[in-house]
């Protein structure tokens, strides 16, 4: 297709079934993409990727990005992408390897990453010409094996010891063909190494060894127990006692070993997967059952830049953490349908050689075990995020430091709100935050004695006078009211004109937005200053926990003078309205004369009378 200008344009590359569809104002290149199953890579200007996906048609996925992002991170995207490069695959699962395979060479930026909570350790059967075996946490590409990872590192070292000395597999660092060689070792003598370093084994006699000894790990002891069981019935009917006595000797030590494998791992292997997801955050939880019982906890954390689906991150999860394991579960109990069902257990089930199950149990303990890796998942979530909020308060004060030009740093920041409820009962509140973190020793609610029609100003500057009033605990570093300018110069007018003293406070005021402005008096002047993200950051949590103060003891309050209110008969709902709106809580409900009750709208001086009596425990009169 040809490339005019303005216009989207699609071109193949001589000899692959793979193309190029770069963003433009046209969409007639759309009906060329092959309406077949494959990767799709989204690039830059630069050409850097920057989302990874995969679709069963690439025709009908692409040409769904015509209508936009529905959610946030789609729009970015799109926003940021010059063109989108696709490859056709043969089969749903192999789109899945290859997608898996792409975003690990090159780490997009708005795909999920995953970490690891902690490293369990692998065995690792080295490349040389006489390999070793050995535990280790870390993998390197160097043509190892690795096998694992295994859940006890305890129990893989003690049963690593026994199978080297089994099979005679050597622990020396040697370099054999460099150098002079060292004569033979320790092991050697206590018959653990046939001391390849001095020719007492071939190459491919001990690669036999190390054959023998990774498909015992791999659960091929049985197999080949019966094998040494048949050589020592061989060797004793030649009457060649001593080697059957340490073939007998080598048998005892591995059914030892398969015992203690059976005891760690028994049978009915099954996972049980549970995830939780805030915002660009996630943990993905996985229980390990065997035999009816857990042996094993993981917890991963995930991120992406923007949002994150359950069935992506599911899919990306079991892709990355079930592609190497040496131990695979009969079972993977998931708490949601996923889109990749199919594909995504023929993929594991190659990897295990053997079949394994993409199940989602609908009750039963089964189902009460996927609910419980789903509440673990949550909690773990939620320890995660309150641990980065806590590392990163201290950038978060220095951002405010910087911000406001101060000496030192910002340790003590209070916030003040005002919450009304249908435009009456307003409530204003003042929270402290110390270091960081709330400190609720400090916190502070007025009701609003002054309400003037909603006056946002007028009972801003009341709460300030009042949070600042002779015998009032110290002042904060720094004073945040929620709203813009006309809020803030409200405030410090109400302080002034009160007399306050505010000591070297600061008074400033954060407006909402799409990223929320920062406004601060610099001498007589309010000034938009800028500040970093974590500073605002902390500056936002401090007005929105002033905001869930006021309005939390706001609802308290009403419920409970409304729940009072229909208790009385002869009050219906526009009456129970109108009480509330001028008698919001139960406070006011008490302090009020019969007069002020009967002079609310549709009460009168008969139900205002009744109202009273009730409220006060009097009995009815005649």
């Amino acid at each position: 297709m040809e490339d005019r200008e303005g216009r989207i344009f699609f071109k193949r590359y001589p000899g692959q079934s793979s193309g190029v569809l770069q963003i433009g104002a046209g969409d007639s290149a759309f009906f060329d993409i092959p309406d077949a199953p494959g990767v799709y890579i989204m690039r830059d200007r630069d050409q850097k990727p920057l989302y990874i996906g995969k679709a069963k048609s690439l025709r009908k996925r692409i040409a769904s990005y015509r209508r936009g992002g529905k959610d946030v991170k789609t729009r970015v995207v799109l926003a940021r992408t010059a063109y989108v490069e696709f490859i056709v695959t043969n089969s749903d699962a192999e789109a899945l390897v290859l997608e898996n395979n792409f975003i690990k060479e090159h780490r997009p930026r708005y795909n999920i990453n995953l970490r690891d909570d902690k490293k369990y350790p692998f065995v690792k059967i080295t490349s040389d010409s006489f390999p070793r075996i050995y535990l280790t946490r870390k993998l390197v590409s160097d043509g190892s094996v690795y096998l694992g990872p295994y859940v006890d590192a305890d129990a893989l070292r003690g049963t690593l010891h026994l199978l080297r000395g089994i099979f005679k597999i050597r622990t020396c660092r040697q370099r054999f063909g460099k150098g002079r060689k060292r004569g033979p070792c320790l092991n050697f003598h206590i018959n653990r190494c046939m001391a390849p370093c001095q020719g007492g084994i071939n190459e491919e006699e001990y690669a036999g060894n190390v054959r023998k000894l990774r498909q015992f790990l791999e659960g091929g002891g049985k197999r080949f127990l019966q094998q040494l069981k048949q050589k020592m019935k061989r060797t004793s009917a030649d009457q060649d006692f001593e080697s059957a006595a340490r073939i007998r000797d080598t048998i005892t030590s591995l059914e030892r070993i398969l015992e203690e494998q059976m005891a760690e791992f028994g049978t009915g292997f099954e996972d049980f997967l549970g995830c939780a997801i805030k915002g660009q955050n996630a943990v993905v939880v996985l229980l390990s059952m065997v035999a009816g019982k857990m042996i094993d906890r993981e917890s991963y954390f995930l991120s992406a830049e923007g949002e994150i689906s359950p069935d992506e991150l599911l899919s990306h999860f079991m892709m990355e953490r079930y592609s190497r394991p040496a131990r695979y579960p009969r079972v993977i109990n998931l708490p949601q349908e996923i889109e990749y069902h199919q594909a995504l257990q023929s993929h594991i089930s190659r990897r295990a050689g053997r079949k394994v199950l993409l199940k989602r149990p609908q009750r039963g303990r089964k189902r009460r075990l996927v609910a419980l890796a789903e509440r673990n998942a949550e909690l773990v979530l939620a320890e995660e995020m309150k641990r980065e909020q806590e590392q990163g308060a201290d950038t978060a004060l220095v951002e405010i430091q910087q911000a406001l030009s101060l000496d030192e740093t910002v340790a003590d920041i209070e916030g003040i709100d005002i919450s009304t409820l249908g435009g009456v009962g307003s409530v204003g509140s003042v929270v402290h935050f110390r270091l960081g973190k709330p400190y609720k020793k400090l916190y502070r609610r007025y009701k609003i004695q002054t309400e003037r029609k909603r006056d946002d100003y007028a009972m801003i500057a009341e709460v300030v006078s009042r949070r600042f009033r002779v015998g009032s605990h110290q002042p904060p570093q720094l004073l945040v009211i929620d709203g813009g300018k006309g809020q803030l110069r409200s405030a410090k007018r109400a302080a002034d004109s009160a007399g306050v003293d505010f000591g070297d406070c600061l008074m400033a005021s954060l407006a909402k937005g799409k990223r929320d402005k920062f406004f601060a008096y610099i001498g007589d002047e309010v000034v938009n200053i800028e500040i970093g993200d974590r500073g605002l950051s902390l500056l936002s949590r401090v007005r929105d926990e002033a905001h869930r103060f006021a309005r939390s003891y706001q609802i308290k309050s009403r419920k409970v003078a409304q729940s009072i209110l229909d208790e009385i008969a002869g009050i219906g709902e526009v009456r129970r309205i109108n009480l509330l709106r001028n008698f919001p809580g139960r406070k006011e409900l008490m302090r009020a004369s019969v007069k002020e009750l009967a002079s609310v709208e549709g009460i009168g001086k008969s139900l205002g009378r009744r109202i009273y009596d009730y409220l006060h425990g009097k009995p009815k009169e005649g």
